[in-house]
């Protein structure tokens, strides 16, 4: 869902600076998001027309590229301050968020799993 809201922005924002058509000039793929279920409820409540601002202060000209009508429904496209209204924030360890995997490592003709981060780092217990 966010994802094309993203596209849609790029897209616009190329159009908008270059004036050229961008879907004639490069392939982009045609994704229809209302024929994902689980994407319907997030568009019957508008997600797909807004673009978040996390403060006032960043992209403040944003709203001179997102604007006009969605590619998707025609409605009204729409910046906002601050980030969707959701969930309550859990206060998580940010080391519990770090996917770990195991690796194989080969020494000689022996072999041991070792536990690695995301940057293939050794991970101590």
């Amino acid at each position: 869902m966010r994802g094309g809201v993203h596209q849609e922005t790029y897209a616009k924002a190329l159009s908008d600076l270059s004036g050229v058509d961008v879907t004639k000039l490069l392939p982009v793929p045609e994704v229809d998001i209302t024929a994902f279920p689980d994407a319907r409820k997030y568009i019957d409540r508008g997600f797909h027309r807004i673009l978040y601002r996390f403060s006032p202060e960043d992209y403040r000209q944003i709203g001179e590229i997102w604007n006009g009508i969605s590619a998707i429904d025609g409605s009204d496209r729409e910046v906002q301050d601050g980030p969707p209204e959701g969930g309550e924030v859990p206060d998580l360890d940010p080391a519990s968020l770090r996917p770990e995997r195991e690796r194989r490592r080969y020494r000689g003709d022996r072999q041991e799993d070792v536990r690695v981060d995301p940057f293939d780092r050794e991970l101590k217990d």
